[in-house]
């Protein structure tokens, strides 16, 4: 059977590693655009339930948190002047390039080819005998085959909030409330991270294009967690 795999983020290279262990006589060839060594996004978080989930499947993840990553169980939302704590949360979180690593090298490891720098559409698939599309929210793949087709429904809720890298110590997962001119009250989300990812120059605001990076943001919360940067 060959079995091609578009995409190779976290979903696709598990499902490339699961099926390639599990049905040995396979070809499984995994087809990314972009190379092995990037990533868009700091980090990757998942919750103790997820990890377990996962775990039953296949162990990187959990080799990849245990070695890289940190776990919190309490998430705090400061919000008014005020801190509240909630435990019984417990969560995980790891660099999106570490865990993407360590599931390349098990997919290879498992007998999965993975061509990077090797973008690739549906038609060019015909002679595979099962194509799955795991290349993200808005999947060429699901818009050449139609969403109608699939069955897909989408629904846009109303809530804002923001991920932000920094390099201020947190001891959980925090919901920093603060209001953001122009954008009104916004949690900003901090995790703690394995590293420190000084990134206040890079931060996208929400009605800006991804590649015209905005000071307000990065001022507003950086007044709050720590006071000191100044995006260029």
């Amino acid at each position: 059977m060959r079995i091609a795999v578009i995409g190779a983020g976290p979903a696709g290279l598990l499902f490339a590693t699961i099926v390639a262990r599990e049905l040995p006589g396979s070809t499984v060839d995994l087809f990314e655009r972009n190379g092995a060594d990037e990533a868009f996004g700091f980090g990757v978080v998942f919750s103790d339930a997820t990890q377990r989930g996962v775990d039953s499947a296949d162990s990187a993840l959990r080799t990849t948190l245990d070695t890289h990553g940190v776990r919190w169980d309490a998430i705090a939302v400061r919000l008014k002047g005020e801190e509240h704590a909630f435990a019984g949360n417990g969560m995980g979180a790891v660099l999106r390039k570490d865990l993407l690593a360590e599931l390349q090298q098990g997919a290879r490891d498992a007998g999965a080819n993975l061509h990077f720098h090797h973008p690739i559409e549906l038609a060019d698939l015909g002679d595979y005998d099962i194509v799955v599309a795991a290349d993200g929210a808005n999947s060429r793949t699901r818009q050449a085959v139609g969403e109608d087709t699939l069955g897909v429904s989408f629904e846009y809720a109303t809530a804002k909030f923001i991920w932000f890298a920094t390099d201020h110590v947190f001891d959980g997962l925090t919901f920093l409330h603060q209001h953001v001119a122009g954008l009104g009250d916004v949690p900003g989300v901090f995790c703690p991270t394995p590293q420190a990812l000084p990134a206040w120059s890079r931060m996208p605001s929400p009605r800006a294009p991804r590649s015209k990076p905005t000071r307000r943001p990065c001022q507003a919360y950086g007044r709050r967690v720590g006071g000191d940067h100044d995006p260029a």
